[in-house]
């Protein structure tokens, strides 16, 4: 018998694709309807993070970015983000000092992360969806101070990621348990865990299919496989996304859904990615072009790709289930389109 969710697909639920774990993540997400609502002043729609063969996904409503931003600016201007912007500075100093740190209490250590995960949410989320949301709203003066935010702050989760799989792997020697393990699990089976050092029953299938759905009633979890196809949509066959740096080029696709991955990447090929980040550098040097799923002018690709003066489509939504690696394809991205001349 098939489990039973309420999507609303009116919401325009959008997928990402993340080279994240979900313990980080649900770290993150919990928060939004927690401590984070507090700087939002609002909370998101239900918010799914999915594991699929592997893969990790959430998926978001589109309506929450502006939700965010526009209650944000009800109360907010201009001299309130610098004000926010001095203060994460501080924090910042103080997150790359406690990276430094020898964490001797691995329990102390990952409480202290999970915290700068949470705290640091509020700032990346201002700078990278109020351009994105508001671009056309807001003054030339916050739009540029917004920019500089998510240039000096977009690293902060990521480097979160890295240190807590240096903790975990600490915790993980500590308790005798595969570190994948534990990172497989949410923020609330982790701390029951800590408590009770039992596993979940089911934990050996998820890399297979697991679903944890989070709203203001909490935590919800699933782990029927037909589910998917409530998330999974159909694609088009046609790619078209927005221009981030113009110019023509072809190759065949090499599509990376973790950075793991990118070891086998050839200069000259076409990088498909669902979104990148600066782990993504060196290959994005020998990547004749980028295509994303996701992303606009001020994603990290998009900022990339004119630094590089490299071709540059965002925001296809499907250009990673569509295309497969080998596949010969032309990137216009003078019209923003992907055009396969011959599949792998």
């Amino acid at each position: 018998m098939t489990t039973k969710i309420s999507l609303d697909k009116s919401l325009n639920y959008q997928r990402h694709q993340r080279d994240y774990s979900m313990l980080g993540s649900t770290v993150v997400i919990k928060a939004l309807y927690n401590e984070n609502k507090q700087f939002f002043g609002c909370a998101p729609h239900p918010t799914y993070l999915i594991v699929k063969d592997d893969i990790f996904y959430h998926f978001m409503s589109k309506e929450d970015g502006l939700n965010r931003c526009q209650s944000w600016l009800e109360n907010n201007g201009i001299e309130e983000l610098q004000k926010v912007e001095q203060e994460y500075e501080e924090k910042m100093a103080q997150f790359n000092k406690f990276c430094a740190t020898d964490h001797k209490d691995s329990s102390q250590a990952i409480a202290e992360l999970w915290q700068y995960f949470i705290d640091f949410t509020n700032i990346i989320f201002i700078g990278y969806e109020l351009p994105e949301n508001c671009g056309t709203e807001v003054s030339k003066e916050l739009y540029d101070l917004c920019f500089q935010i998510r240039r000096k702050f977009e690293d902060a989760h990521k480097k979160c990621f890295v240190i807590e799989e240096k903790i975990i792997n600490q915790v993980a020697q500590e308790e005798e348990v595969d570190k994948e393990i534990l990172l497989s699990l949410t923020v609330t089976e982790f701390e029951k865990f800590l408590a009770s050092k039992q596993l979940p029953a089911e934990i050996a299938s998820r890399q297979k299919f697991f679903l944890v759905k989070y709203s203001e009633q909490g935590e919800e979890r699933y782990f029927d496989p037909n589910l998917w196809a409530e998330f999974a949509g159909e694609a088009s066959g046609k790619l078209k996304g927005q221009t981030a740096h113009p110019g023509v080029v072809k190759g065949k696709v090499r599509i990376i859904r973790k950075v793991k991955d990118s070891r086998n990447f050839q200069t000259g090929e076409i990088l498909v990615a669902s979104m990148t980040d600066p782990r993504y550098l060196p290959i994005m040097e020998k990547a004749a072009a980028f295509v994303t799923d996701e992303g606009g002018i001020t994603c990290h690709a998009a900022i990339v790709a004119r630094e590089m003066q490299k071709p540059c489509i965002i925001g296809t939504k499907e250009a990673t289930t569509t295309l497969s690696d080998g596949d010969l394809v032309e990137v216009n991205a003078d019209q923003g389109t992907v055009n396969i001349i011959k599949k792998a």
